[in-house]
């Protein structure tokens, strides 16, 4: 039976809430689901009981958004997943406290950066689509729809919510290194998302760069991953291997907030196998 090792939940940014993503795990017939939201472990605990109920191996997770500066001048978005195979400690919440401020604080902005543009929408418009719970782009993107100034979530992204939109404003971040001992310093497993979503060309760019996350307590690297090309794939699983870290993936299920991505299976072309968890914990146990 297959697992997944990366999904989102209403807690973040996904459509799905916490239990509903385990009654979906089940039905796709995984055994094991890591929830790994944004910045955030508020969804953990009602997943976890949800996992129990439905007879999958629930993982606790949270997905950091950090930022390095690459050669001292290129800003580089870095994803860092946690794992938590003994459960979240109580303090992490709270460590990722200032964190969620600082996205709050970011949602005024936009919002009114927005209302500058002509777009009349407020946060309460806004924090009625997340239906209580975090609210992020997503949301902002699903608003700018629902008053007809965006057909799409992607058009919305590209013309005012994403990098160089009319409206962005960038968070916030932990550097890499601080989101690793975060993690870390909570027991938890630390893995580099989805690397090639990274501005970086082949081994020359990606090595040095990864070996430094490896040096600063990173255990493993997403080489599994949708939206990474097969050759991708292999230059990450042989970085990975030579660093002498876990080779993981996972789909970045995030529901109807991101089309033709199915739990288990990503775009189709994901097949993990129970035995990568494994190897996951025994890294963990052995550092």
């Amino acid at each position: 039976m297959p697992i997944d090792l990366h999904a989102h939940s209403t807690a973040s940014d996904g459509s799905d809430s916490p239990a509903m993503l385990a009654s979906r795990a089940a039905e796709a017939h995984l055994s094991a689901l890591a929830l790994t939201d944004h910045d955030t472990v508020a969804g953990v605990e009602p997943f976890m009981q949800a996992c129990a109920l439905c007879g999958v191996e629930g993982i606790a997770g949270v997905e950091i958004s950090a930022l390095h500066i690459l050669r001292g001048t290129i800003p580089l978005g870095v994803h860092i997943l946690g794992y938590f195979f003994d459960g979240v400690s109580d303090g992490f919440e709270e460590a990722l406290s200032c964190m969620m401020e600082a996205r709050e604080e970011r949602n005024l902005a936009m919002i009114a950066k927005l209302q500058r543009l002509g777009i009349t929408i407020e946060l309460e418009d806004v924090s009625a689509l997340a239906q209580g719970d975090v609210v992020g782009r997503v949301h902002m993107a699903q608003a700018l729809m629902a008053a007809g100034h965006c057909r799409s979530i992607n058009e919305a992204f590209s013309r005012y919510l994403g990098p160089g939109g009319k409206a962005y404003v960038p968070k916030e971040r932990l550097n890499p290194q601080q989101a690793i001992d975060l993690i870390r310093s909570h027991q938890g497993y630390a893995v580099l998302a989805h690397p090639g979503t990274l501005p970086l060309r082949g081994h020359s760019e990606y090595y040095p760069f990864i070996e430094n996350l490896v040096s600063k307590g990173l255990g493993g690297v997403e080489a599994h991953y949708p939206f990474h090309s097969p050759s991708q794939r292999t230059l990450f699983c042989r970085i990975a291997r030579s660093l002498q870290v876990v080779v993981t993936g996972g789909s970045d299920y995030h529901g109807q907030n991101r089309p033709g991505i199915e739990l288990g299976r990503g775009d189709g072309s994901l097949q993990l196998e129970y035995a990568m968890l494994e190897q996951m914990r025994q890294w963990y146990r052995e550092h």
